[in-house]
C-alpha cells in the first residue's frame, strides 16, 4: 500500500522513502530521499550534521511524530477552512443575501422594492417639473406655483429630522452594559488598572484599524469619482452648447442639473453598498450559525424505544467510549485529539461513583458525554441497557436530574423555580425539600412558595442549596452533581455533603469533585488523566495506597500528608 503524507514536519520526512519539495508557487523543486535533501542547508536551515534539535521524549508520552501529526491536523483543518472563507469573500457568497430576503419574507420585500420604486419616482418627478418649468414659454403661472413642489418637498425632509433624534434616544441603554463589568474590583485589588487600561489601548488601536482605512478609501474614492463627475459636466455642456440649436432647453437644463449632482450620486451609491455589505457581515454570521453549525436532533416525538418512566434501575455502562471536541467530518485520515480516549466503567443500580482529576483531564468531558452534549467518537454509552446513542439528545437530557456547579435560577416565583418540568408537587414535598437544605424559613420571610424570585433574593451558597432542593423533587434514578460544593463555604458546603449522603436513597449518583473528602464516602472513584482512566476504585482504599493518584491528588488539595486509616 503507498502511502502520501503533505506535511512540514522534519520528524516525519525521515521515514518517506521519497521527498518531494514544493515551492511557494506550487511547483515541485527538488526530490529524492530526506537524507540527500537535508544535506542542502537552503531547504532544511534547521538540520545539523542529521541531529534532531527535537527534546527527547519520556518512555510514556507518545511519539513527537505522532504529536506534530496530531498539530498538523488542526492547523491544517483551521488554514483550509481560511482559505474557503477567502475565496468566498473574493468571488462573493450570495446565500446571506438569500438568507436575509427570505427572513424579510415575501411582504418585507414587497414593501421595500415598492418604498424603494416610489423614491426613485419622486426624485424623477423633480426632473419632469423642472422641464415643464423650462417649457413654460409664455409664463401663464407664477413662480410661487414652480417652487410649491419643492417648498413641500423640504417642509417634509425637515419634519423626517425632527423625528430622528427621538429614536436615538436608546443609545444610553446600551451604555448601561458598561457599568456592569465583572471583575472591577479584583483589577483594583491586585493593581492591574494600568496593565489592563494600556492592553485596552492596544486593543482599541487594533479595532480602530480597519475604520480608518476604510476611511481612507472612501476619501480616495470621493476624490476619483468627483474627477469623474466634473470630466462628465465638461462633456455635457460642451455637448450642450455645440447643439443648443437641435436641443430643448428643458432638457438641456434637466442635463446640466443631474450631472452637477453625478459625484454625489455616485459617491452615495458606493457608501450604501459599502454599508450594506458591512452590515451584511452580522447576517453573515447569523447565517454561519443556524445554516451551517451542525445541530442536535431535535424532535417533538418521544423515542420509540424508550420505555416509560425510563430510567428505572439506574445502571450506567461506558465500552471503550472515545470522543472529540474537533470536527470529524474534514475528511482527514489523521485521528482527532481526544477528548476521552477509551473510557470504561460499570456503574451499578444505586452506586455512587466520584470523578476526579487535575485540570483538563476530563471530567467536564465526560459528563458531556454522558449527557449527549459531546458525541461519541468510537465505543457506547447504555443506561439501563439501552444505547443513548440510539435516543434523542432532548429525552436522555430530560430524563437525568442533573445540578450544575454555577446554580441557575429564572425569573418567576419559588413553587416554579422547584418545579419547572410542569409537574404538579405537592406543597408539603416542596417545604421538605427546602427543610432538607435549610432554607425553609428564609423562603417563608421571603414570602412563600408563590413568593418572586429575584436575583438578589438569595446569596450564591444558597441559590446551590435552591437548585440542590430543586433536584431533591426529581423523580430520577441517576443523578449527575458537577462539583457542588466548588465556590462555596464550610458550613454551606457540610449541608450539602449532608444532602447528598442522606437525601438521594436508592439512586445512582455520578459527582466530579474537586475536594476530594467529599468522594470518601462514595462506593467507587475514578481517576481521570488526559481523558483517559487512571486509577478505579474504591476511595478509601486508594487513599490508603501511598503510590496512588488519588492519595496525591488528596493531599495535594487538602494541604495534608497524613495517612489516613
Amino acid at each position: 500500500m503507498s502511502v502520501v503524507v503533505v506535511t512540514h514536519s522534519l520528524q516525519i520526512l525521515r521515514l518517506a522513502d521519497r521527498v518531494l519539495l514544493m515551492g511557494q508557487d506550487g511547483q515541485v523543486i527538488d526530490s529524492g530521499p530526506y537524507a540527500e535533501l537535508a544535506t542542502r542547508q537552503e531547504y532544511f536551515p534547521q538540520h545539523q550534521s542529521g541531529k534532531s534539535s527535537q527534546p527527547s521524549a519520556s518512555p510514556g508520552d507518545p511519539p513527537a511524530q505522532v504529536k506534530e501529526l496530531e498539530v498538523s491536523r488542526g492547523e491544517y483543518a483551521s488554514q483550509l477552512k481560511t482559505k474557503v472563507d477567502d475565496l468566498r469573500r473574493k468571488q462573493g457568497d450570495w446565500r446571506p443575501f438569500r438568507y436575509y430576503l427570505g427572513a424579510m419574507g415575501w411582504l418585507g420585500v414587497g414593501t421595500f422594492v415598492t418604498g424603494i420604486s416610489l423614491y426613485m419616482v419622486l426624485n424623477a418627478i423633480f426632473g419632469v417639473w423642472l422641464v415643464w418649468w423650462a417649457e413654460d414659454a409664455h409664463g401663464g403661472r407664477g413662480l410661487g406655483y414652480w417652487l410649491g413642489l419643492y417648498a413641500t418637498w423640504a417642509i417634509l425632509i425637515t419634519i423626517g429630522i425632527l423625528i430622528t433624534p427621538i429614536l436615538e434616544q436608546k443609545a444610553p441603554i446600551v451604555s448601561l452594559f458598561l457599568d456592569s463589568i465583572q471583575g472591577i474590583t479584583t483589577i483594583h485589588s491586585f493593581g492591574w488598572s494600568s496593565a489592563y487600561v494600556q492592553k485596552s489601548y492596544h486593543l482599541l488601536d487594533s479595532c480602530q484599524k480597519p475604520l480608518y482605512t476604510l476611511y481612507c478609501v472612501q476619501r480616495w474614492l470621493i476624490l476619483v469619482l468627483s474627477l469623474i463627475a466634473t470630466g462628465t459636466e465638461l462633456i455635457v455642456i460642451g455637448a450642450a452648447i455645440a447643439l443648443r440649436t437641435k436641443v430643448s432647453a428643458g432638457l438641456v437644463g434637466l442635463a446640466v442639473v443631474h450631472v452637477t449632482t453625478l459625484a454625489k450620486s455616485l459617491c452615495d451609491l458606493v457608501m450604501q453598498w459599502t454599508d450594506m455589505e458591512t452590515s451584511l457581515g452580522a447576517v453573515s454570521r447569523i447565517y454561519t450559525f443556524s445554516c451551517q453549525i451542525p445541530r442536535e436532533v431535535q424532535s417533538d416525538q418521544p423515542s420509540s424505544n424508550l420505555m416509560e418512566g425510563w430510567p428505572l434501575r439506574g445502571s450506567i455502562t461506558f465500552e471503550n467510549v472515545s470522543a472529540t471536541y474537533e470536527d470529524t467530518a474534514t475528511g482527514l485520515e489523521v485521528p482527532p485529539k481526544l477528548a476521552l480516549d477509551s473510557i470504561t466503567f460499570n456503574v451499578k443500580p444505586g452506586e455512587k461513583l466520584g470523578i476526579c482529576g487535575r485540570t483538563g483531564s476530563g471530567k467536564s468531558s465526560l459528563m458531556a458525554a454522558l449527557l449527549q452534549i459531546l458525541p461519541c467518537y468510537q465505543g457506547r454509552i447504555l443506561i439501563d441497557g439501552t444505547e443513548l446513542s440510539t435516543l434523542h439528545c432532548e429525552d436522555v437530557q430530560s430524563k437525568l436530574n442533573y445540578v450544575t456547579q454555577e446554580p441557575f435560577l429564572f425569573d418567576g416565583t419559588m413553587r416554579e423555580n422547584l418545579s419547572p418540568w410542569h409537574v404538579t408537587i405537592a406543597d408539603y414535598d416542596m417545604t421538605a425539600a427546602l427543610e432538607k437544605v435549610t432554607l425553609l424559613q428564609k423562603v417563608i420571610s421571603l414570602g412563600g412558595l408563590d413568593a418572586l424570585l429575584s436575583r438578589d433574593s438569595f446569596s450564591h451558597g444558597e441559590r446551590q442549596l435552591f437548585c440542590l432542593a430543586r433536584s431533591l423533587l426529581r423523580s430520577s434514578s441517576i443523578v449527575i452533581l458537577d462539583e457542588p460544593t466548588g465556590h462555596i463555604d464550610p458550613s454551606t458546603d457540610a449541608i450539602i455533603q449532608q444532602v447528598i449522603r442522606d437525601g438521594f436513597p436508592g439512586r445512582t449518583m455520578i459527582m466530579i469533585a474537586h475536594r476530594l473528602h467529599t468522594l470518601l464516602d462514595f462506593d467507587t472513584a475514578i481517576v481521570l488523566d488526559h481523558g483517559r482512566v487512571k486509577e478505579i476504585g474504591p476511595p478509601k482504599s486508594l487513599l490508603k495506597d501511598m503510590s496512588s493518584t488519588f492519595n496525591a491528588l488528596y493531599h495535594a488539595a487538602e494541604g495534608s500528608v497524613t495517612n489516613e486509616g
